[in-house]
């Protein structure tokens, strides 16, 4: 059996600094939740005193460089931490909390569209005084993770993980993609897999989205992998542009080729008056093109 599994891995980032110029702290944090569109993240982690090296436990908040940390008496943070476990918490369960017992709010400097780099500060508060955070800085960066893998199970045995980013030549774009102001996203799915005498046909459809129109588009990858489930080949074939391009089953139906599509310039997914480019064939989990069309691949 296959399957496409999508995850995001993320690398704990530390940090170093001061409390009034004079309690030296360390901070460690890692994203657990971004939410691209809305350029926030929640995060959790810890920090420590050096002197005493007691790890405080802390959740919060980070919004375009911008980090409201807390430590919560230990059942709120533990109703908070289910709660992000379960994606049911809200950022305004941070942003109005008052029951907290410390708050760090730490800007980390970031570049700005302008080109304006904003400033290392902060401050810490308990309530009933605050505290300026100095010295403050990063010794990792944050490097939150998107990876998609086709996995494939087989009895008896550890399944078989290929790194699909790689294998349709699309890591450096999406590997990484928070802190990007277009947020693109990729989303894999399997259409479907057929066993050859090499191998394995794969058939994967994509769609790429950003915050606009001009940048989302969609079609299939195509792979063919060995017997020990190695990539061989692959193929890639853009059908969908928005606002410019949508591609339609062939209803006159399914030949000796396989099932037909034909791939239309026009408006959105129903065009008017639409006017056929290419046309394609899908059988056995591949892709062959009847007549090809223009910005083809991805």
């Amino acid at each position: 059996m296959m399957q496409v599994d999508s995850f995001r891995s993320v690398k704990q980032s530390t940090a170093t600094a001061r409390i009034a110029d004079k309690y030296p702290i360390t901070i460690g944090l890692k994203f657990d939740e971004i939410r691209c569109y809305d350029n926030v993240g929640f995060v959790t982690g810890w920090y420590v005193y050096d002197k005493y090296q007691q790890k405080i436990p802390l959740i919060g908040l980070y919004h375009h460089g911008f980090f409201d940390l807390f430590q919560f008496p230990p059942k709120r943070h533990a109703a908070l931490m289910q709660a992000l476990r379960d994606k049911t918490l809200q950022t305004e369960d941070l942003e109005t909390a008052q029951e907290y017992l410390e708050r760090l709010e730490v800007t980390h400097p970031w570049t700005a569209p302008d080109g304006r780099v904003t400033d290392r500060s902060g401050t810490w508060s308990n309530g009933d005084k605050t505290l300026a955070i100095t010295q403050f800085e990063w010794k990792a960066q944050f490097e939150p993770e998107n990876n998609v893998e086709l996995v494939i199970e087989k009895a008896n045995r550890d399944p078989h993980r290929s790194d699909l980013l790689e294998a349709i030549g699309q890591a450096g774009e999406y590997r990484i993609t928070n802190g990007n102001l277009a947020c693109a996203y990729l989303r894999l799915s399997l259409t479907q897999v057929a066993p050859t005498k090499t191998g394995w046909n794969v058939l994967l459809s994509f769609n790429r989205d950003s915050r606009r129109c001009s940048g989302d588009d969609g079609g299939y990858f195509t792979l063919k992998l060995d017997h020990s489930y190695q990539i061989m080949a692959r193929n890639g074939y853009i059908t969908y542009i928005c606002d410019k391009r949508g591609a339609g089953r062939d209803e006159s139906g399914a030949g000796a080729r396989g099932q037909r599509y034909t791939v239309v310039e026009g408006q959105y997914e129903t065009p008017r008056n639409p006017r056929m480019i290419g046309s394609f064939f899908i059988k056995n989990a591949a892709i062959k093109v009847e007549t090809p069309w223009p910005d083809m691949t991805p």
